[in-house]
């Protein structure tokens, strides 16, 4: 083996190591999150609860340039409608909230509002924090074994470049071409 092959297959090994280190870490940074997310959870769980409201008009598509064909919009272009409700503290409130598929004028829906009365998310449950917390494991563990197989690959490729090149020398001390006949 020449001294670049052993280099090479020690860094094969070294990577190899590394991703596996990077598992018990992405985990770690996972379950991290996942804490973080449980915890914004609790504390939005604490700070909005959920009202009954009167829709006042009829729903229609938010923003200037959303589309109004309602079989092309997806559930990322929710309806919207002026509707009433009453807070903790037994205010009337009016205002702009985002409306269930097919709701009419009349119909009660359930809003989430916050401590001051304005309509806002639901809050995050305990599926939001699982998922971020996985995505965020693999996104830690997917880029750090990106990484260090590019680094691997950019090495072989500098390797394999340098034996050739080397290969083409000796083959030009020779004073023959590659492929000259033997015997």
């Amino acid at each position: 083996m020449r001294r670049s092959e052993r280099v090479e297959s020690a860094l094969v090994l070294v990577v190899a190591m590394f991703v596996l280190v990077m598992v018990p870490l992405a985990a770690a940074y996972g379950t991290a999150t996942y804490a973080r997310v449980g915890q914004l959870a609790l504390e939005e769980r604490l700070e909005r609860h959920q009202v009954t409201a009167i829709l006042l008009e009829e729903p229609g598509p938010t923003g200037t340039g959303s589309m109004t064909d309602t079989a092309t919009r997806g559930p990322g272009d929710p309806d919207r409608a002026t509707a009433r409700w009453t807070t903790g503290t037994d205010e009337t409130r009016t205002g702009k909230v985002e409306t269930p598929f097919g709701a009419k004028p009349g119909e009660t829906i359930d809003i989430w509002i916050d401590s001051t009365g304005d309509p806002v998310a639901a809050p995050r449950t305990g599926s939001d924090g699982v998922v971020a917390g996985v995505s965020a494991a693999l996104t830690v563990w997917g880029v750090g074994s990106g990484i260090a197989l590019l680094l691997l690959y950019g090495v072989h490729r500098v390797g394999v470049r340098r034996r050739l090149s080397a290969l083409d020398r000796e083959w030009n001390e020779t004073g023959r071409s590659p492929g000259w006949t033997l015997g």
